[in-house]
């Protein structure tokens, strides 16, 4: 008798400690995160946020205007309080600190020329952070100042001549 309830504790024990512990771990602020300033480092590079004046932040609103009117992006996933989405994320980095400064297509439901390299370039900022990117051991040039289409990296392998290697990461024609 005295084993089971021993068993019991030990179970229940066990139990607490898993929830306690997954707890911390959902709930504790993510590395993007300095402690002194709120910002995400890994994205926005040494605590500048990108929203440092009003013109990044009417083209942050007009970024998320054109991706819920136009229907690439769920309301949900970009509102202000869901900072961590890989939506929001990707909103925010396209419109306030990539340097390619793409023109931001109209959310009035007008083609234009700007369409599609925004889509393809916050697309693929999407997969990159939605994959957990930010923790690749290789970025593969992801979220740089280069084309979308040139975010790869060659493997070089002692199986190929030196002047050869695989391409891994994003590779497409422009």
């Amino acid at each position: 008798r005295r084993y089971r309830s021993w068993m019991l504790m030990l179970i229940i024990s066990t139990f607490i400690c898993s929830v306690l512990i997954a707890s911390v771990k959902f709930f504790a602020p993510s590395r993007f995160y300095t402690e002194d300033s709120n910002t995400r480092n890994d994205i926005f590079g040494n605590g500048d946020n990108g929203m440092g004046n009003s013109a990044n932040q009417g083209r942050l609103e007009e970024t998320l205007d054109y991706l819920v009117t136009r229907e690439v992006s769920d309301i949900i996933t970009l509102l202000p309080n869901n900072t961590m989405s890989p939506q929001y994320m990707a909103a925010r980095w396209i419109s306030t600190v990539d340097q390619h400064r793409l023109n931001i297509p109209k959310a009035d439901g007008t083609t234009s020329k700007d369409e599609y390299p925004f889509l393809q370039r916050y697309s693929l900022a999407v997969l990159f952070l939605s994959t957990g990117g930010l923790n690749w051991v290789y970025r593969l040039k992801f979220l740089t100042g280069t084309h979308e289409c040139a975010w790869f990296e060659v493997l070089r392998t002692e199986d190929l001549p030196p002047d050869q290697g695989y391409a891994i990461g994003i590779w497409c024609d422009k």
